[in-house]
């Protein structure tokens, strides 16, 4: 299953949504789409809650749980925003703030990722690499950017979706192995560290344990590198692995 995350408010009429649909469809794979027209996200109110117990504990009976679960379920992930005010949009930030635990611990690490930024003249590039910046952190596996804006002609933006759907379909093979940026890499070797260092002194910090032992539940604390977790993690998805937000 692809998790289709679209930051646009516009529903049926945006090009980002109905693009980032297309790429899944050329895929082959079933998918889910959440878009901003039709979700409720509270806003982060800082409770600092999450570094205690690893998650978002903000219990406001919104979207954020549903579209967590079944992010951490996906097989792939197509993420894609409309250019606003040079950026992704408000809507999608709302989102990716109650994210933080997830790109601290690396919850979709080894998970491939399309992302897709629309413009009408501009941004689009700066959009796409602040929306993959935020995935390699996360430990998503970034196997296409796809920018479109007003001067892109019909047929190259058809190429390119294409191009997106093959490339995410490859990756999703049981044959692949992930490829991951240099900042996954080195973000996972600081997190370890941090975290191995926490859970010697667990009995000291409790009150910020959260995330390290969502860590330790990930299976990385026996890992060598985030390369060897990726495949560790693609190979236990779908199986009792599953994060459970609940």
């Amino acid at each position: 299953m692809i998790i289709i995350i679209s930051g646009s408010p516009r529903g049926e009429k945006s090009v980002s949504t109905e693009s980032a649909k297309q790429i899944a469809e050329l895929s082959g794979q079933p998918y889910q789409l959440y878009d901003a027209s039709s979700w409720h996200i509270d806003y982060c109110n800082a409770c600092n809650n999450c570094v205690r117990d690893g998650r978002c504990t903000l219990e406001s009976g919104d979207d954020f749980d549903s579209i967590l679960r079944d992010l951490h379920n996906a097989d792939g992930l197509i993420l894609a925003s409309p250019v606003y005010c040079g950026n992704y949009t408000a809507q999608l930030k709302t989102l990716i703030d109650r994210l933080a635990p997830d790109l601290h611990t690396m919850t979709l690490l080894g998970k491939p990722a399309v992302v897709l930024a629309v413009s009408d003249s501009s941004y689009e590039e700066r959009t796409a690499e602040s929306l993959s910046e935020l995935l390699e952190y996360a430990g998503a596996e970034i196997v296409d950017t796809v920018l479109i804006n007003g001067k892109t002609k019909k047929d190259e933006k058809k190429e390119r979706l294409n191009a997106a759907a093959a490339l995410l379909q490859e990756a999703l093979s049981d044959a692949h192995s992930p490829a991951l940026s240099d900042r996954t890499m080195t973000w996972f070797k600081k997190q370890t560290v941090q975290y191995r260092v926490l859970l010697k002194l667990a009995d000291c910090f409790p009150e910020i344990m959260g995330e390290a032992k969502m860590w330790q539940s990930l299976g990385y604390s026996g890992c060598s590198d985030a390369r060897e977790a990726a495949v560790m993690r693609r190979r236990l998805n779908g199986s009792n692995s599953s994060l459970k937000t609940d």
